[in-house]
């Protein structure tokens, strides 16, 4: 539902708003807590480039008083990597997101469809964007053919000096892009020993995609935890990468079409991607002006991070050293993990229950990677900086691998370290769950 008067301007606002998120603007005590916990404000140490800055400039769209078309509006809107970490250190509470995501998926430059687009970065920063986000709308409902996207970008490094991003996708790209889980996987793939119940999971589109081994390793964790492992093949993206381009209609599609693919059940739904959770859990807000509000909500309570809901689960499986163990770790948080649902000790439970695994904390672990779903597409310098500080608190563990829960951090992790000239692994948490509790593969 649309906002109607604005509470401390008594005016309609410019843009068609839910009201949820026009409400922000008057929680927001301007304390400035959040600045040092953004990521871009560190980098660029500008006001406009910090939370508290960009609420200032969404207040003046909002109220009439900048235009949408300014240039400078999607320049430091578009800097912001949507992490999130500025909701963890508020005081007031501010659901930055929520006003964010609303804005933003106004802007015409957000939007390839609308002709005469400007930005402040100049007609080639706008044309790698516009490739980009067209790209992504057209294959994030496709899994199988987002793969074989992958395997041909490889191939495609002369389009990297004219489309600024590409580059980074390339470099982003692991060596080899995995086997999407989807066809590999049963139906139903029986649980290993006591049978403790059901549970379904949810592969996603990037994380099958480019890391679908990562998703079969978390069926193989779940069936040794003692769960039947239900694989829905009609599930599709879950609207996370949507979110992150302002495609709200892209969002509301791919959502509909989950409730469809989910529906008539009531097990769990496990997710191995911290970004797909997060926007699985938010279905009931995302929906919430739509005729599947009720629906979208009875969803969002179905679903399960996967280190949440291992960490749950009253009795373990016995965990076992990992192969060529002892092996020093360390744990990396995806923004979406920790600063959207609050999960920070569950997975570093989980790790030091592995005998054989030396766990070392990383200094600044809930600090962004620079990835932030295609951020390091669309902004490809300001992801590289901030990558590079993560990559420095990275070696400074010493650590053999470092462990994380998302695709786009672990792309991300990887590139940054392979650049580096680092040995360290990057490792999902179900790959090391499930080479620790065993279980035979399906």
């Amino acid at each position: 539902m649309a906002v109607e008067p604005l509470s401390e301007s008594g005016v309609k606002p410019a843009l068609p708003v839910p009201e949820h998120a026009a409400q922000q603007l008057d929680v927001c005590v301007h304390c400035g807590f959040c600045l040092p916990a953004c990521p871009t404000f560190r980098e660029l140490g500008t006001e406009a480039d910090s939370p508290r800055g960009r609420i200032d400039i969404m207040a003046g769209v909002l109220r009439g008083g900048i235009p949408l078309d300014e240039p400078d509006v999607a320049l430091h809107l578009d800097r912001c990597l949507d992490c999130r970490a500025c909701e963890s250190a508020c005081p007031s509470g501010v659901r930055y997101h929520e006003l964010y995501e609303s804005v933003v998926s106004h802007l015409p430059a957000r939007r390839p469809w609308v002709t005469g687009a400007q930005t402040a970065e100049g007609a080639a920063f706008q044309r790698g964007q516009r490739f980009i986000r067209f790209g992504l709308r057209q294959l994030l409902r496709r899994p199988l053919l987002l793969a074989q996207a992958f395997r041909l970008a490889r191939r495609l490094h002369g389009l990297s000096q004219r489309l600024p991003g590409v580059s980074a996708l390339l470099l982003g790209l692991p060596e080899t892009v995995q086997c999407p889980a989807r066809g590999r996987l049963p139906a139903v793939l029986p649980a290993v020993g006591r049978r403790r119940g059901e549970v379904e999971v949810f592969l996603g589109c990037v994380q099958d995609a480019c890391c679908g081994e990562d998703n079969f390793q978390m069926a193989r964790a779940l069936a040794a935890c003692g769960f039947d492992v239900r694989c829905r093949t009609a599930q599709t993206c879950c609207g996370a990468l949507h979110q992150h381009v302002g495609d709200r209609r892209g969002v509301l599609a791919a959502a509909r079409r989950n409730l469809a693919a989910f529906a008539g059940g009531e097990a769990p739904i496990v997710v191995g991607a911290a970004g797909c959770s997060a926007v699985l859990k938010e279905y009931g807000t995302l929906l919430a002006d739509t005729r599947w509000a009720d629906a979208g909500a009875a969803l969002a309570e179905r679903v399960r991070d996967f280190s949440e809901f291992v960490a749950e689960q009253s009795e373990l499986p016995p965990a076992m050293p990992p192969a060529g163990a002892p092996v020093r770790v360390t744990y990396h948080d995806p923004c979406h993990l920790c600063h959207a649902q609050g999960i920070r000790l569950q997975p570093r439970r989980l790790l030091r229950s592995i005998s054989g695994l030396e766990y070392v904390e990383l200094e600044e672990a809930d600090a962004c990677c620079g990835s932030a779903g295609v951020y390091n597409l669309l902004q490809p310098e300001l992801s590289a900086r901030v990558l590079a500080r993560k990559v420095a608190c990275l070696q400074a563990t010493g650590a053999d691998w470092v462990v994380t829960a998302n695709p786009g951090c672990a792309l991300q992790l990887q590139a940054g370290l392979r650049e580096a000239g680092s040995s360290m692994r990057v490792v999902a948490l179900s790959q090391v769950l499930a080479d620790a509790y065993g279980g035979d593969a399906p």
